[in-house]
């Protein structure tokens, strides 16, 4: 998906991500990080997040988050294991997966 390769790798807070209404509401990716933006200004923040904060940051353990750390893979991969896992899936599924194309089996 070049969508998301564009938004991982674009310099500078500019995201190349469309809206895709025509695929549901559930798949329109470019719904859901405004939402998520929204959300982090409103209960996290109190303010619109600055061009150093990052859109997907780590979060404490106390539910703050630290708006200028990004995510780790280890922590992504943690939770990617734990939702495998909760839906009973016996199969490993590595974050690669959704970096180059989406979940492919």
């Amino acid at each position: 998906m070049s969508v998301w390769r564009d938004l991982l790798h674009s310099p500078g807070n500019h995201y190349k991500i469309y809206p895709r209404p025509d695929m549901g509401r559930a798949c329109d990716s470019f719904f859901w990080v405004l939402f998520w933006m929204n959300w982090v200004k409103h209960a996290h923040l109190g303010r619109a997040m600055g061009e150093d904060e990052f859109l997907f940051p780590t979060v404490a353990a106390s539910g703050v988050l630290q708006a200028g750390v990004p995510l780790s893979h280890d922590t992504v991969q943690k939770s990617l294991d734990a939702v495998v896992k909760g839906a009973g899936i016996k199969r490993t599924y590595l974050t690669h997966c959704f970096r180059c194309g989406g979940v492919q089996y």
